[in-house]
């Protein structure tokens, strides 16, 4: 019970700061530190490609996942209606790692808007590759698409270590490159957004 509290306080938190966020910037960075320390290290509760692979194809139990359900629920229904982003900018955990660890360096690299635009063409790509290579059977384990595994000590890796190390050290001049421009996840919810945006246009 307690580890779901924790991860509830966290989440209204975040619900709090994404819809009045003029207002609560002391208190997001509290949720962001809350995020990576809760939701990362302590219950390894973060939407991935992975866990929602092993929704498909081994189920759920909302008795003991339930939190993660709300979560993902928040994560795609707030941007329907709102047409912003909530999960990555309030409650993920290594996006929320990326933000800290940028604000080390405050000089960070101009990119141009070609540029921007081939690193998108790539994310897109990235995911198309990952979900070509799940269909053919090629990969059954996509842990190792994504460095979210860093948080957690039981599948912990060598790879995830210096996966994650270097998103760090790209945020440190890029904000959130991981999250802006390779993560298949975040793109599968910033799709749901455009939905919305499309619809108000």
């Amino acid at each position: 019970l307690w580890p779901n509290l924790c991860i509830l306080l966290v989440v209204v938190m975040a619900l709090i700061c994404f819809f009045i966020p003029q207002k609560t910037k002391t208190l997001r960075l509290i949720t962001l530190l809350l995020s990576i320390l809760i939701l990362g290290f302590w219950r390894d509760a973060m939407m991935s490609l992975y866990l929602f692979y092993g929704w498909l194809t081994n189920g759920l139990s909302l008795a003991t996942e339930w939190m993660l359900v709300l979560i993902a629920l928040l994560a795609v229904m707030l941007p329907l209606f709102t047409g912003k982003a909530f999960y990555c900018t309030y409650l993920c955990p290594m996006g929320a790692l990326q933000e800290m660890v940028g604000k080390a360096c405050k000089k960070k690299v101009k990119m141009s808007n070609k540029l921007v635009t081939i690193l998108l063409i790539i994310r897109k790509l990235y995911l198309l590759v990952i979900l070509v290579l799940l269909a053919l059977g090629i990969i059954t384990n996509l842990v190792y698409f994504e460095p979210f595994s860093v948080f957690s000590v039981q599948s912990i890796t060598l790879f995830s270590i210096v996966f994650a190390a270097i998103v760090l050290v790209v945020s440190l001049f890029i904000n959130r490159a991981w999250c802006r421009f390779l993560c298949p996840t975040g793109l599968l919810f910033d799709l749901v957004r455009r939905i919305r945006v499309k619809q108000k246009d």
